[in-house]
């Protein structure tokens, strides 16, 4: 019976010892209404490599989950968008007021032209429309990969992340099982503009059920 208090201490030092974790939430919005496939992160510090990722759903509704308490910088993007940059700090669960995008409208023979039809769903795809992205005349099929909601390209390493996750990159179908840089190499002369969609899988397809772990696209 002696035992028992310094078992029941023991016990409740070692539960209080465990890191808890947070989960952040909010809806991104821009004049018209909600924004589906939006990208959030959020970091700690200075070191946006370690970022957490996420994307908007179809009502415009995010949640981060597994943050641990502190302090974040964050950063909502979409495509023909402003970036949106806030700050936010964790000690509990945290849903944020709704997070406003302005539009960062281009004037392109005197239209103009802003990113409400880049996205549309496609089964269980988003298809991503490459002549609404409006990208530079000399852009390339990578540089339209790097405009995946929830992607994040490493320039010192030239590798590309979506969803804090590799990405398998297939072309017309065929994976192309090589790192980001050979594909870098492989795609360069390949104009985005000679593109018409891109099909984004972030559930591993069945056909690659057991080889392959992660986000899917397709050219």
């Amino acid at each position: 019976m002696k035992h028992i208090p310094t078992l029941t201490l023991m016990l409740m030092l070692s539960m209080a010892g465990i890191a808890q974790t947070h989960t952040l939430s909010g809806t991104v919005c821009d004049e018209q209404g909600t924004l589906p496939y939006a990208t959030v992160m959020v970091w700690q510090g200075n070191d946006t490599l370690k970022a957490t990722y996420g994307i908007t759903n179809k009502q415009g509704d995010f949640a981060l989950h597994g943050l641990k308490e502190g302090r974040y910088k964050g950063l909502v993007k979409f495509t023909g968008f402003e970036h949106l940059p806030f700050s936010v700090n964790l000690d509990k669960d945290v849903r944020l007021d709704t997070l406003r995008l302005k539009p960062d409208v281009k004037m392109l023979n005197e239209v103009q032209v802003t990113a409400s039809k880049v996205f549309e769903d496609k089964f269980d795809k988003l298809k991503m429309n490459i002549s609404e992205l409006k990208l530079p005349p000399a852009a390339t099929y990578i540089d339209a990969l790097r405009e995946i909601p929830g992607s994040f390209y490493k320039v010192s390493e030239n590798t590309l992340t979506v969803l804090n996750k590799p990405v398998l990159v297939l072309l017309n179908g065929r994976p192309l099982r090589v790192s980001f840089s050979q594909i870098t190499d492989m795609l360069q002369g390949e104009k985005a503009e000679d593109i018409a969609e891109v099909e984004i899988m972030y559930e591993t397809p069945p056909r690659f059920a057991g080889e392959w772990d992660g986000p899917v696209v397709n050219r």
